[in-house]
């Protein structure tokens, strides 16, 4: 596990994805009481790897820390799809 700040004192922080190729799920907490789970980070690596070839990659939790923030703020509940490149 990893040490982080705690962001807007939220303890636990949950990401969900859905591979629209494999069809594939993830709902995973990747952060618990201010720590980084390390075998959270290695599903969601896991999982956002190259399907076609296997190619694992390392995200960067500090990325991954940017994606839940608007859901923190702004009360409109869990963001359903989160699309690199979507213009809309």
């Amino acid at each position: 596990m990893f040490p982080i700040e705690r962001t807007l004192g939220i303890a636990e922080r949950r990401l969900s994805f859905f591979h629209t190729h494999t069809l594939e799920r993830l709902d995973v907490v990747y952060v618990r009481d201010g720590q980084y789970v390390e075998p959270a980070l290695i599903e969601i690596n896991e999982f956002l790897g190259d399907f076609r070839t296997g190619e694992l990659i390392t995200i960067d939790p500090a990325l991954l820390d940017t994606i839940p923030l608007p859901v923190a703020t702004n009360g409109f509940g869990q963001i359903r799809r989160y699309t690199i490149g979507s213009t809309t």
